[in-house]
């Protein structure tokens, strides 16, 4: 369950970032853009690698997975910006997946939990400071009245944290009472 909560609030985000970046591509034909898509590619491989890293416990499969991941978000992101925009995503996207991959795959079992829950909090800032980005470039072309807070973003980023702190608590718990079950076991054994 943790591990589809985490996987599915990457994906959402990811979506929802590539959905903001080409209905504004047209203003983001600059370094903004080149940015964009490398910081969403970059981090989104990253967090997918650490996730894969814990789950398969193979680096290969792990790694040609994110990889492929972090291509594809450069790819969708970039493409309709420019193609040097799609190659700097794509580089970005390479370098995020292999090294999550091995970061995930190198963790103990034990400490896997907090790692995935600071990555995708990571993943999550990376992508509100990408909009906030996209969105000064937005207001410097066109100055519009804004909104003084923006509700929507407070609200689902609320949100967000707090399903993700809720099944990391929950996730700690059922590893906790495996772990007691294990060592109830390794000292029966002992005993007989």
């Amino acid at each position: 369950m943790f591990f589809g909560i985490m996987t599915s609030i990457v994906f959402i985000y990811t979506l929802v970032s590539i959905r903001k970046v080409y209905r504004h591509r047209k203003s983001l034909e600059n370094m903004k853009g080149l940015i964009s898509a490398m910081v969403i590619s970059m981090m989104s491989s990253v967090t997918v690698g650490v996730i894969l890293g814990v789950i398969i416990r193979d680096l290969t499969f792990s790694t040609i997975i994110s990889v492929t991941f972090g291509i594809l978000i450069a790819m969708a992101i970039g493409l309709p910006i420019s193609f040097l925009t799609m190659i700097e995503g794509a580089g970005a996207g390479i370098m995020g997946g292999m090294m999550g991959a091995m970061l995930g795959d190198m963790l103990p079992t034990t400490n896997f939990i907090l790692m995935v829950t600071f990555m995708v909090l990571i993943f999550i800032m990376s992508v509100l400071v990408v909009f906030h980005l996209i969105d000064q470039e937005l207001s410097s072309h066109s100055p519009q009245p804004s909104n003084s807070i923006p509700f929507p973003k407070i609200i689902t980023t609320t949100l967000s944290l707090l399903i993700i702190l809720f099944s990391a608590v929950l996730e700690t718990g059922d590893l906790d009472h495996i772990h007691m079950e294990h060592i109830e076991q390794h000292l029966d054994g002992h005993q007989h």
